[in-house]
């Protein structure tokens, strides 16, 4: 979290090719919205000029960005040993 800001952000390595979904750090998606996750919502995603519109879903134990993500890989050319860096840029919980 940035001390100035209050802002969540976490980094994540994309480990396959051409994903489909990416898990949430539990502690990032915690900080966003406390212990209930918006499962079903739908987020915005910014980088550069480009916007997308991704589903939170849940997978496993935790949330994933899900239907929508394959347009975020497809569209900036995400590859497997990538990383990404998400910002919180709303309010969080």
């Amino acid at each position: 979290m940035d001390p100035k800001t209050s802002r969540c952000s976490f980094l994540k390595l994309v480990d396959l090719h051409h994903p489909t979904k990416l898990e949430i750090s539990n502690d990032f998606a915690k900080l966003l919205w406390g212990e209930q996750f918006p499962y079903g919502d739908r987020i915005n995603i910014f980088a550069a000029d480009n916007l997308w519109i991704v589903e939170i879903e849940k997978y496993g134990l935790g949330p994933v960005l899900g239907d929508g993500f394959d347009e975020v890989v497809k569209d900036s050319g995400l590859q497997k040993n990538d990383y990404l860096l998400f910002n919180s840029l709303g309010p969080s919980t």
